[in-house]
């Protein structure tokens, strides 16, 4: 009798997490030749840096994951109809459950009387800083359609794929911790009280990524949207 050596299955892949740090060390050079290039005087400076940081690492991104990406694309235009609906409840989910942590939210800047996370102190930071309309365009583009689909081909597509043959949930967890923990513009004990506002939301995208037939698509549009609400919101305030 004949034995085969079977390989076991990969349970965890380095190369994807490889890729999620090398588009972070890109993203850092992006803005860092933006912001020598353009100086802090200029008014323009917070849009144009934050844009040049997503969309560099975003480019290279997509020139390296063409075909997945085409196949998903190829998917979603396959069964257009299926697309949306299931967008549209994933995005009325994913509305409740964030409006339900923003109660949270609110708790915390009660009880510590702390007010806005960093993180959105940062982005409030780069809508006041010029009043410009190209200014305005820029962070559209970087808040609604760049950064989403990043962040979803980072947090969620890679993510997933470094965890091959493993339960969903451990994609999941790990994908939703990481979103919170990177959402935090500083490590503090307070930040960390903050980490459940965005390490739920990136549990509720992960599902929908995993839930969609691992379609980036699925949750690029929910969290576009997500964001396109934040966008209009912030500009009512600050615009």
């Amino acid at each position: 009798m004949e034995y085969i050596n079977e390989k076991p299955e990969k349970k965890f892949d380095i190369i994807p997490i490889l890729i999620i740090l090398a588009l972070y060390v890109v993203e850092g050079i992006a803005a860092a030749i933006a912001a020598a290039i353009v100086t802090e005087n200029n008014e323009m400076f917070f849009s144009i840096t934050w844009f040049s940081s997503k969309i560099v690492p975003l480019v290279i991104a997509i020139a390296i994951y063409y075909a997945h990406i085409g196949k998903d694309g190829k998917k979603v235009t396959q069964n257009f109809g299926g697309f949306i609906l299931f967008s549209l409840v994933a995005f009325f989910v994913f509305y409740l459950v964030e409006s339900g942590i923003s109660y949270y939210g609110d708790a915390i800047d009660k009880w510590f009387g702390v007010g806005e996370t960093t993180n959105q102190e940062i982005i409030n930071g780069y809508f006041k800083s010029s009043s410009k309309v190209i200014h305005y365009v820029l962070l559209f583009f970087t808040t609604v359609i760049l950064a989403p689909f990043l962040e979803e081909f980072e947090f969620r597509k890679l993510i997933f794929d470094a965890f091959p043959n493993t339960h969903f949930i451990f994609p999941v967890i790990t994908s939703s911790i990481l979103f919170g923990l990177l959402h935090m513009a500083e490590f503090s004990l307070i930040e960390l009280l903050y980490l459940p506002i965005y390490a739920i939301p990136g549990f509720i995208l992960a599902l929908i990524y995993h839930y969609s037939g691992k379609n980036i698509f699925a949750s690029y549009l929910t969290h576009s949207l997500v964001n396109l609400l934040s966008y209009i919101v912030i500009m009512s305030e600050f615009a």
